[in-house]
C-alpha cells in the first residue's frame, strides 16, 4: 500500500476568487468539519464544469479535510477508507470496504429531489467518485489503487433542499480536479496506528496526539478495538502517510481483565476505571440556553461541536450539563467519547503558514522550548478539553484533556470528586476553543471502582518496511526512537499473548510514546507583526472563530479577521 500526501491550499482564498461557488462550497465545507445531521431531508445535484485555469494554480495549497469516499463502477458501490493520493504516480488508494448503513439508500441518487432521513443517513458527509466502466470493483478489505484516468466525475452532496449540489467534471483536467476534492478526505496528523483483524488491517487512531517536540512527550493510550482476535498474538501496524518525521520511542500492549460486568477504561494517567451504571444527563446547557439532548445519549457522531455563534464575542466555547446526584457517592467518574475536530487542525495549519519562509527556524527553535512553556501556550488557547465540577465556591477544573487526533473517537474516562458540591444536581462544564473539540457521548457513574488488572507486555518483535528489525527501538522509554521519516515508512508489532487467559480479557491499549515533526516548505515571507498577536492568551481560539465567520460570511465587519488573515 503506497502512502503519500498533497499540500495544502486555502479554501477563504478559493472563495474569493470564485464567488459564485463561495456560498454552496463553504457551506458544504463547514458542515463536513463539524458532521452536523441537522436541517431538512433532501439534497438535489447540480453539475458545474470547471477548467485547469479556475483550479490548476489553487491545488498545491489545497487544505485537507473529511469525507466518507463512495466509488462506483456501473451500479457497483463501494466505500473506499483510509484515502492517499500520490501527486507523483497520479494514484488515488484506500482499502475498500461495504457502505455503512447511513450511506444506503433505497433510490438511486438522482439530479435532485433525493430525500433521506437526516437522523439515520449521512450524505451531506459523501463525495462520490464515478470511474470508467472498465475499472475492476475490488473485494472488501482490498486495498486499491485507482489512477486519476479512471476517474471521470467527482460529486458532493449540498445540504438543504433548496441548494445544489456541486460537482466537478474531470476531462481533460481529471488529475488536477481530482485532488482538488480527494483533498476534503485528507489531512495532517501524527502516525496512524492499524490493528491487524484476519487478513485486513483496521484504522484505530494516532499516536502520541499534538506532541511536537522531545521536551512535550508524555505517555498516551490508544484503545484498540480487534475485531477478529488471533489468541496467540495481536499485531498492529504504524506508519507515517504524511509530510512529516515521527520519532517513536515506546509502545507496550496493556490488556485490561474484565472485572464483573462492567466497561473498564483507562484514564490519562494508564489507572483503570470501572463503568457498571452510567447515567445520561438531565439537561445539557449552553450560553444559558438549553441544547438539544440527544447528541449526548448515544455513540452515534452525531456530535457537540462548541461552535455556539450566540455569543460572538466569546472565543472560549463551553457546555454545561446536569446530572442527577448519588448522594451516597463521595465521587464519580466521567464517561466522555470525544475526539478533535478536523477544523483545529486546519485552523492550525493556516497559522503554521504565517510563518512562511521562516517555519524551519520556528521549528528548531520550539524543539528547545521547554514542556512548561509550551504547555502553558496550549491552556491559554484553550486547545485541551477542560473538565469543571460546580463546588460551593464555584467551577473547579478538574482535568485537562490532552488532544487525541481528529480521525477516531476516543472512550475516556475522568474521576470526579464530589465532596464539595452543593446539593442538588451535580453540573459539569466542559471548556475548549472554539471548534476544537467533538463530543459525542457523555455520561457518570457513580458505582465504587473495582480494581482491574492490567497486562504490560513488550513488543515480541517489530519489523520496518524494509524487512529490519527494529524492536530494540520500541521496548524501553529510553530515548532511542523509531525514527520514520518518509511517507510510506511502516513498521508491524506484534505481541504476544498465549501466555494470557482470553476469556478474562476486556479490552487492549497501546501505551505510546514519542512525538513528530511536520515537513513544510512555505514559500511565502513571514508575517511576523499578526504572528505577534498568537503571544496572548485566546488569540488562537479567536483567530479560529473569526476564520470560520469568514469562510461562512457571517460577519459584516471582518476587520479582526482581516488582520490573522493571510
Amino acid at each position: 500500500m503506497r502512502f503519500s500526501n498533497i499540500s495544502s491550499y486555502s479554501p477563504i482564498l478559493f472563495f474569493r476568487r470564485h464567488r459564485s461557488l463561495s456560498i454552496s462550497l463553504s457551506v458544504i465545507l463547514s458542515l463536513a468539519i463539524i458532521n452536523l445531521t441537522f436541517g431538512c431531508t433532501y439534497y438535489k445535484v447540480q453539475e458545474v464544469a470547471t477548467s485547469k485555469e479556475t483550479l490548476g494554480k489553487e491545488i498545491d495549497d489545497f487544505n485537507k479535510m473529511g469525507r466518507y469516499a463512495i466509488m462506483h463502477v456501473g451500479e457497483q458501490s463501494w466505500h473506499l477508507t483510509k484515502l492517499v493520493v500520490n501527486e507523483d504516480e497520479q494514484v488515488l488508494s484506500g482499502v475498500a470496504l461495504e457502505i455503512r448503513p447511513e450511506h444506503t439508500y433505497k433510490k438511486t441518487r438522482k439530479s435532485r429531489g433525493n430525500r433521506y432521513q437526516n437522523k439515520k443517513q449521512r450524505p451531506m458527509d459523501e463525495i462520490h467518485f464515478q470511474l470508467i466502466p472498465q475499472t475492476p470493483v475490488p473485494e472488501f478489505g482490498e486495498t486499491v489503487e485507482i489512477p486519476f484516468s479512471r476517474i471521470s466525475s467527482i460529486s458532493i452532496n449540498k445540504k438543504d433542499g433548496g441548494t445544489e449540489l456541486a460537482t466537478i467534471l474531470l476531462g481533460t483536467i481529471g488529475v488536477l480536479a481530482g485532488i482538488f476534492l480527494i483533498a476534503l478526505a485528507l489531512k495532517s496528523s501524527c502516525p496512524f496506528v492499524y490493528v491487524k483483524d484476519g487478513n485486513t488491517y483496521s484504522f484505530a487512531g494516532e499516536l502520541y496526539p499534538g506532541v511536537l517536540t522531545a521536551n512535550m512527550e508524555r505517555p498516551d493510550y490508544l484503545q484498540l478495538h480487534p475485531k477478529t482476535q488471533d489468541p496467540n498474538e495481536l499485531v498492529v501496524r504504524i506508519t507515517n502517510e504524511l509530510k512529516e518525521i515521527q520519532h517513536t520511542d515506546l509502545v507496550k500492549l496493556l490488556v485490561v481483565e474484565k472485572v464483573n460486568e462492567t466497561e473498564v477504561l483507562l484514564d490519562q494517567k494508564g489507572n483503570p476505571m470501572s463503568f457498571s451504571s452510567i447515567q445520561s444527563p438531565l439537561k445539557v446547557i449552553e450560553n444559558g440556553e438549553f441544547q438539544k439532548l440527544e447528541p449526548a445519549l448515544r455513540k452515534d457522531k452525531m456530535a457537540y461541536a462548541f461552535n455556539s455563534l450566540s455569543d460572538i464575542t466569546a472565543n472560549v466555547k463551553s457546555l454545561e450539563f446536569q446530572f442527577n446526584r448519588d448522594d451516597s457517592a463521595p465521587d464519580g467518574k466521567l464517561y466522555l467519547t470525544a475526539k478533535n475536530s478536523l477544523w483545529l487542525d486546519y485552523t492550525f495549519g493556516k497559522f503554521n503558514k504565517m510563518f512562511g519562509t521562516y517555519y524551519p527556524t520556528f521549528q528548531r527553535n520550539q524543539q528547545k522550548s521547554s514542556a512548561e512553556n509550551s504547555q502553558t501556550w496550549m491552556n491559554e488557547q484553550h486547545i485541551p478539553l477542560s473538565i469543571y465540577v460546580e463546588t460551593i465556591d464555584g467551577w473547579k477544573l478538574i482535568e485537562r484533556i490532552n488532544p487525541v487526533g481528529p480521525l477516531a473517537y476516543r472512550n475516556l474516562a475522568i474521576p470526579i470528586e464530589l465532596s464539595n458540591c452543593p446539593n442538588g444536581p451535580i453540573n459539569i462544564k466542559l471548556e475548549t476553543g472554539f471548534m476544537f473539540w467533538e463530543v459525542d457521548y457523555i455520561g457518570i457513574d457513580y458505582s465504587k471502582n473495582d480494581p482491574a488488572k492490567v497486562h504490560y507486555i513488550e513488543p515480541k518483535s517489530a519489523i520496518d518496511e524494509t524487512g529490519k528489525d527494529v524492536t530494540y527501538l520500541l521496548k524501553l522509554q529510553d530515548g532511542k526512537y523509531l525514527t520514520q521519516p518518509d511517507i510510506g515508512n511502516a513498521v508491524e508489532v506484534s505481541f504476544d499473548l498465549s501466555h494470557l487467559d482470553h476469556s478474562k480479557i476486556e479490552t487492549y491499549y497501546l501505551l505510546n510514546r514519542g512525538y513528530y515533526n511536520y515537513i513544510r516548505h512555505y514559500e511565502n515571507e513571514p508575517e511576523f507583526d499578526k504572528l505577534k498577536v498568537f503571544k496572548q492568551a485566546e488569540s488562537f481560539t479567536e483567530f479560529s472563530k473569526w476564520e470560520y465567520l469568514v469562510l461562512m460570511d457571517l460577519t459584516g465587519n471582518t476587520e479582526l479577521a482581516s488582520s490573522y488573515d493571510n
